[in-house]
């Protein structure tokens, strides 16, 4: 779809695409919209869409877009939601708004209805089912007061911060502004974690796991042109055909084809039942079958792992022969997401976790005697 005007999605991750689902997220949009004066809504069409695995969101996503008349009102507008948390914390955590040409792949859009000046909605016949006859009452802007709330990120229907929004809803409601602060301990998690906290990108990787099954493999694109994947997601426990080490090789090479030469290889989780030597094979050199395929000594490679400590056997062992360093979980979303600066700027902590985990420890001693709130991790 071409867009003439300038259009703004609200990108709600939800559990199906329901006419009831499809009203409760235009009650919020629609409570949104109405904060705002009604000259930022003159002439406003609303329109909606339904996705399915956007990469770092949830599995299913309803996107209702707000279609202004003018770039202004799109300005005006956009700065207001951010400023909404129970809003915020209904969208999808990564990616909350879609604006202007970043809606052109979800389409088609059924056009609901149009906004009018006095609050009151011109629906289409399709719009009457999920919009009501006019504006509904206004969500509040936050307030100064900010509450960081942290928490291991965790594969979920919707999305992989689903636990931490729960948790975020109760301050939202309250008007308090909410940070949000997914972790990981170096294994399932850790991709979502790092690409969020350093405002990078998800994408989707074709790849195999070690069931020989064709998969999807999420990969997070962060500054510094960096590559990082889970690499316990290629493990398939039963009837496995591929090495662990030579599954993750093949993900390695494809990215290089991909020009990618800096990687992040959270490896908490993996097992290893090869020694590695399905790494090497699957890197390679497509020319000569007893070298390794140069670009591999063109790269970057960071270990993750929970406690930081070497290995010099198996696939870890493998990969500091060619180079590459290992990091403790901690240290690496320490340095990259801004611990003491984030809690630092926060007024409470809400931390989801046991308190033996040493991210959560290392939180609440960043914290500097503010508040905090430990809420055990299912």
């Amino acid at each position: 779809m071409i867009w003439e005007h300038f259009p703004v999605g609200m990108n709600f991750s939800v559990a199906d695409f329901s006419e009831e689902t499809k009203r409760s997220c235009w009650k919020l949009a629609l409570s949104a919209l109405n904060a705002v004066a009604p000259e930022q809504y003159e002439e406003m069409k609303l329109y909606d869409c339904c996705s399915e695995n956007m990469p770092g969101s949830g599995e299913k996503n309803y996107i209702c877009i707000l279609d202004h008349r003018h770039v202004k009102q799109s300005r005006v507008t956009l700065a207001a939601w951010k400023r909404m948390p129970e809003l915020l914390a209904h969208l999808s955590l990564h990616f909350p708004f879609y604006q202007a040409n970043a809606l052109d792949p979800f389409s088609p859009y059924p056009l609901l209805a149009e906004v009018l000046t006095d609050g009151t909605l011109n629906r289409s016949e399709s719009g009457k089912a999920v919009l009501p006859e006019r504006l509904l009452s206004s969500l509040p802007q936050c307030e100064e007061r900010t509450v960081l709330v942290a928490g291991p990120a965790k594969p979920d229907a919707l999305g992989w911060a689903n636990e931490l929004k729960k948790a975020g809803l109760i301050a939202a409601k309250q008007n308090e502004n909410v940070d949000y602060l997914p972790y990981s301990n170096g294994g399932i998690g850790t991709v979502y974690a790092l690409t969020y906290g350093k405002h990078g990108r998800f994408e989707w990787l074709e790849t195999k796991n070690t069931a020989a099954e064709s998969m999807r493999l999420l990969f997070g694109v962060i500054p510094g042109y960096t590559a990082v994947f889970d690499c316990a997601a290629l493990l398939q426990s039963e009837k496995a055909v591929l090495a662990p080490s030579y599954a993750l090789g093949s993900v390695i090479r494809t990215l290089l084809d991909y020009g990618y030469r800096r990687f992040l290889l959270p490896m908490e989780g993996f097992l290893d039942s090869d020694d590695g030597t399905g790494l090497l094979e699957a890197l390679l050199a497509a020319q000569d079958s007893t070298e390794l395929d140069p670009r591999v000594k063109e790269s970057v490679f960071t270990v993750i792992t929970a406690d930081g400590l070497l290995q010099k056997d198996g696939t870890i062992g493998k990969l500091l022969e060619l180079g590459a360093t290992v990091q403790s979980a901690a240290e690496c979303m320490d340095a990259l997401c801004k611990f003491d600066e984030r809690c630092k700027n926060a007024d409470e902590l809400v931390i989801l976790a046991k308190e033996e985990d040493r991210i959560a420890l290392r939180l609440k001693e960043a914290t500097g005697g503010k508040p905090v709130q430990m809420i055990s991790a299912q």
